[in-house]
């Protein structure tokens, strides 16, 4: 009466199950941490990344007479010849048309971002195009030396300094070359010399341009693909077709895509032109070593 044993507790429901944090999901949220939702945005951009070069999916079918070839690489390729011999529009109109652009949109800004010097987000993008941690740190020391050396190209030292304490140094580069950065400092006139591995003299738009080739080589080519990649494929071809050509026997030959390379027979010098004969007299004294030697040239 009036005791715990009167107040009877109702029976036990059932616990409902409670979602797990990943499971949690509110609209305009996020629960997963920092970290992890920087590591999902790099996935989705590299994932984005491939999907951007495969376009709407018909192009992944092969093409030629024996079918080695995709389809897409070959469109890849063409626009990328089209660009670069200058048709611009017809190169934008084959990417509408056929849904496969040239390269997806964070190379293109990445190629735009080291042109316009905007280095640090260069290398920013630098993370989501790379996978390998040693090739984004390779890339990313061959960027903020391009920053250096435009620093010291400007006269801004200061600047130069602290790329050099504070964002070089850190990425471990190897001591020999930190060494050889550092006496740009004192000694101007190496910068020159060291712009994009000294293939241009001056700082700008050039040396990038430089940067940007010497960058490509850490790409796989499916991502950014090789300049002038179509010439280099057909200058491939003509100069197999000239080495397993049995008769080639020219050397200013011009070479046409319309048609295989063959050389006939008929090419082959069968007929004498000229006879050249060669008369020698030599005479030697008893006395001495001396040997006197008169060669005659006789043209027939």
């Amino acid at each position: 009466m009036g005791g715990l044993d009167d107040c009877a507790s109702p029976p036990l429901k059932r616990l409902k199950r409670m979602p797990s944090s990943s499971e949690i999901h509110i609209e305009g949220t996020s629960s997963t941490s920092p970290a992890r939702e920087s590591g999902t945005a790099i996935s989705m951009a590299r994932a984005h990344l491939t999907v951007d070069g495969r376009g709407d999916g018909n192009e992944d079918l092969n093409v030629g007479p024996t079918r080695l070839i995709r389809r897409s690489e070959l469109v890849r390729v063409i626009i990328q010849a089209l660009q670069s011999l200058g048709y611009k529009k017809t190169a934008s109109l084959l990417e509408t048309e056929s849904g496969i652009p040239l390269q997806s949109q964070l190379v293109t800004n990445f190629r735009q971002q080291i042109l316009d010097g905007q280095w640090d987000d260069a290398i920013a993008s630098i993370q989501l195009l790379l996978q390998d941690p040693q090739s984004c740190n390779l890339a990313a020391a061959l960027i903020l030396q391009q920053k250096f050396l435009e620093h010291l190209k400007r006269h801004e030292t200061m600047d130069a300094l602290r790329t050099l304490r504070l964002e070089i140094s850190p990425l471990k580069v190897e001591e020999e070359r930190l060494h050889e950065l550092a006496t740009c400092l004192i000694c101007p006139s190496r910068i020159d010399s060291l712009l994009s591995g000294g293939k241009k003299k001056n700082a700008g738009v050039n040396s990038r341009e430089s940067l940007l080739q010497e960058l490509q080589q850490l790409f796989l080519p499916s991502i950014m693909i090789p300049e002038r990649r179509l010439e280099n494929l057909i200058e491939q071809a003509l100069i197999v077709q000239k080495k397993t050509c049995i008769y080639h026997n020219s050397v200013d030959q011009p070479l046409s895509l319309f048609s295989d390379h063959k050389c006939g027979k008929d090419q082959i010098p069968s007929q004498t032109l000229q006879v050249i004969l060669i008369k020698m007299f030599c005479s030697c004294l008893l006395q001495s070593s001396l040997i006197i030697l008169s060669v005659r040239i006789i043209m027939q």
